[in-house]
C-alpha cells in the first residue's frame, strides 16, 4: 500500500518563502526597469536551481509498503528500500533532522543493514495505518502502543 507523506503547513510554506523571495526580487527589479545586467542571470540560476532541487527531493514524497519491502521515495533523486525482515523498531518522534518527510509528526524507523544498525524517519500521513500494515506483515513484530519492535533480535 502507498502512503503519502504528511504536510506541515509551516513546511511546505517554507519550502514556497525560499522560491517566492529570489522570484519577488527578480520581479521587483524587472518591473523598476533597474536589472542590473550581472544580476539577472544569478537570481534566474537560484530560482531555476530552487525548483530543481524541490524536484529532485521534495516531489512526491511516499511510502510503499508490502509484505516484503518498505520502498521510500522523495522526489526523483533519493530511494530507500528496506526489506521488512530487517526492520527492528518503529516509534513516533519529532526528531527535527533531515529525512524523507514533510511534517515533523514522524516515525523512526531502525533497521539492519548488512551488520549495520541504521534509521530513517518518515511522516505517513495515517501513522497508526501504517505501523498496523507494517505489524500484520511480519509476526515478529510486537506492538507497543504506537510502537512496533522486533522481538527476538539485537
Amino acid at each position: 500500500m502507498i502512503h503519502p507523506t504528511k504536510k506541515d503547513p509551516w513546511v511546505v510554506l517554507l519550502m514556497y518563502f525560499g522560491l517566492a523571495v529570489p522570484t519577488l526580487l527578480l520581479a521587483s527589479m524587472f518591473f523598476k526597469g533597474g536589472v542590473p545586467i550581472q544580476a539577472l542571470p544569478v537570481l534566474l540560476g537560484v530560482v531555476v536551481f530552487y525548483v530543481l532541487l524541490l524536484l529532485a527531493v521534495a516531489t512526491p514524497i511516499e511510502y510503499e509498503l508490502s509484505p516484503t519491502v518498505l520502498h521510500i521515495r522523495a522526489g526523483w533523486l533519493l530511494r530507500i528500500s528496506i526489506q521488512v525482515a530487517d526492520i527492528l523498531s518503529v516509534h513516533p518522534t519529532n526528531n527535527p533532522l533531515s529525512s524523507p518527510a514533510l511534517s515533523l509528526d514522524r516515525l523512526d524507523i531502525r533497521y539492519r543493514r548488512g551488520k549495520r544498525e541504521r534509521s530513517v524517519m518518515i511522516s505517513p500521513l495515517n501513522k497508526e495505518e501504517f505501523v498496523h500494515e507494517l505489524a500484520s506483515y511480519d509476526s515478529g513484530f510486537t506492538r507497543n502502543g504506537a510502537s512496533v519492535v522486533r522481538m527476538g533480535r539485537s
